[in-house]
């Protein structure tokens, strides 16, 4: 009874394929770490982002930085047009 293998259980999702990009991460001339990504994901890294260290609710997403006196700033909402604006 106890020779017995159980059977092989299938996961209850489906595999991950992979992603049709790999992006690399070179750090003065060595890769430090290659990734998969979707094209989304690919292009913003590919796109020469600036990347700034900033403490917690500092920013946040759609504020502009201005690299000059390295500041955010938070647009401002009109709600007659439902627009923002900086």
């Amino acid at each position: 009874m106890l020779d017995e293998q159980p059977p092989q259980l299938k996961p209850p999702y489906p595999e991950k394929e992979p992603t049709p990009f790999n992006v690399a991460t070179i750090v003065d001339g060595i890769v430090y770490q290659v990734q998969n990504l979707d094209g989304q994901q690919a292009a913003l890294l590919l796109s020469q982002p600036v990347y700034v260290r900033v403490g917690r609710g500092e920013a946040q997403v759609g504020w502009k930085y201005d690299p000059e006196t390295k500041t955010f700033t938070r647009p401002a909402y009109d709600p007659e047009t439902d627009t923002f604006s900086y």
